[in-house]
């Protein structure tokens, strides 16, 4: 399961930036969960007459399970857990003698570069894995059932049905469009 702190130090985990704050884009970080903070939009990505707002305000909020702290209390359990993750990265690169590419150079990046190698097409994806060719088989039944399910809610809610049921473990819809998702069997 991703945590908060897992998203903020993507960019750690990635080899780009030694810490979270130094990370040249839009981050959260260091910021106070109790006032809105502008971002701009950014340039060459998105027209000037586009749909997208030149100011966007944006408003920090807890997950779900942490709501009930107190906002000084979230930042605090926020910033301990971003320390250590980060701590046990950079130990990992230390390890292997690996170093980041630090924001400068992250800047000087083209956005419209490619990697010059290709990824392998036209071969296993595995949506699920195990050593086990029975609990490979449950898991994939389990998967095509939700999908099903999901598909048929889906298609519901999209035609105007909100009272439509969702399978357990819906999330993203859960939260943005408040969907009631059916009780785990």
């Amino acid at each position: 399961m991703r945590t908060p702190h897992d998203t903020l130090t993507n960019p750690v985990a990635a080899g780009l930036v030694e810490r979270s704050r130094t990370w040249p884009g839009v981050h959260s970080c260091g910021l106070d969960p109790r006032q809105p903070f502008p971002v701009e939009r950014p340039v060459g990505f998105f027209r000037k007459a586009g749909p997208v707002p030149a100011l966007a305000t944006l408003e920090l909020k807890p997950l779900p399970a942490w709501a009930h702290l107190p906002p000084e209390d979230y930042r605090a359990l926020l910033d301990r857990t971003i320390a250590e993750r980060e701590a046990a990265l950079a130990a990992d690169r230390a390890a292997a003698r690996r170093t980041v590419l630090g924001p400068r150079r992250v800047l000087a990046q083209s956005p419209f570069d490619m990697p010059a190698t290709h990824a392998p097409r036209r071969q296993l994806s595995p949506r699920v894995a195990s050593a086990n060719k029975w609990a490979r088989i449950e898991a994939l039944q389990r998967l095509k059932a939700f999908l099903e399910h999901y598909r048929r809610a889906w298609a519901a809610f999209r035609s105007g049905v909100r009272d439509a049921v969702f399978p357990p473990g819906t999330y993203a819809m859960r939260l943005q469009a408040g969907v009631c998702c059916a009780a785990p069997s």
